[in-house]
């Protein structure tokens, strides 16, 4: 399955995707720790924790982008606010 990441996306759906990223290797981690599986299936696990892996850096690293844009965004409007005497160059 691909998934389109959106460059501009909000803060909270960037952080969502990640909080859903982590829940996910959380409960593929305990799965894999609690079930008796044979070794294909041990292999297997183990790819998906690591896929999921990357899809959690991914998220928080867009996330952490998001964040820092709306960050940007909102002192360049609160500067664009100020009167021109108050404003720090």
């Amino acid at each position: 399955m691909i998934v389109r990441r959106e460059s501009h996306s909000s803060p909270e759906t960037l952080g969502a995707r990640w909080t859903h990223a982590t829940d996910l290797l959380a409960h593929e981690a305990r799965r894999l720790s609690e079930t008796r599986l044979t070794a294909f299936q041990r292999r297997r696990a183990v790819r998906r924790i690591q896929s999921l892996e990357r899809v959690a850096r991914r998220a928080m690293h867009d996330y952490r982008v998001a964040l820092e844009r709306q960050r940007v965004e909102l002192e360049t409007e609160l500067t664009a606010s100020l009167p021109p005497e108050l404003r720090v160059h």
